[in-house]
């Protein structure tokens, strides 16, 4: 077995492991590349990394952007979900991160319900809702769900998973998506007196 002291050495060459490597007996850890980086794994099985990486387990937001809409207000009158047509985001991702997703807004009084939801989006069309599962009768993300006949403040947060078919050339794009629970027309407020603001950060993977 090859062992070091406290001899100094410039640098150490590491050969690039396909997977991670067996688990090491009690007290002992191993150092390890792999394509994403550098890793240990200890005596408990548990990986940790790639160091260095703003992807590595425990390192801190990966990604943040934000969006305030003031273009004008939206009309929504699709009983099946449909897009807003709000400025999507899109975050550096890797499947396994968690995205923390979050909007504020205000409906209108019209007698109809208005529900919202993000969804991630893959040559345009929306893989995975993130509050719901997309469903005809679906209401969304609860906290914005616009209720009949009044003028309704509505925020809600939501936290979701990535999955590997929500990744596309390393970035998640997120939509904001509508529908309406009738045929009837819905305003959802998005003026410079009373915007839509919307948000979604990368976590990271889960600790």
């Amino acid at each position: 077995m090859v062992k070091f002291s406290n001899n100094e050495t410039p640098s150490l060459l590491l050969e690039e492991q396909g997977s991670d490597p067996s688990t090491p007996a009690a007290g002992f850890w191993r150092l390890y590349t792999k394509s994403g980086g550098l890793y240990v794994i200890d005596d408990a099985a548990a990986v940790t990394g790639p160091f260095g990486s703003s992807s590595a387990t425990g390192q801190g937001l990966v990604d943040f952007d934000f969006v305030k809409r003031t273009a004008g207000d939206i009309t929504c009158n699709s009983t099946s979900w449909a897009t807003t047509g709000i400025t999507t985001i899109v975050l550096t991702a890797s499947a396994g991160d968690i995205v923390e997703v979050h909007a504020n807004c205000l409906w209108g009084t019209e007698a109809v319900t208005g529900c919202l939801d993000f969804a991630t989006i893959v040559s345009g069309s929306p893989v995975n809702y993130l509050g719901a599962s997309g469903g005809g009768s679906d209401l969304g993300i609860q906290g914005l769900v616009g209720v009949a006949s009044v003028t309704t403040p509505a925020a809600g947060t939501v936290m979701y998973v990535l999955q590997s078919g929500d990744i596309s050339t390393g970035t998640v794009t997120l939509r904001v998506q509508y529908r309406t629970t009738s045929a009837a027309n819905k305003t959802l407020r998005a003026s410079s007196t009373q915007p839509f603001h919307w948000s979604a950060k990368n976590l990271g993977p889960a600790l």
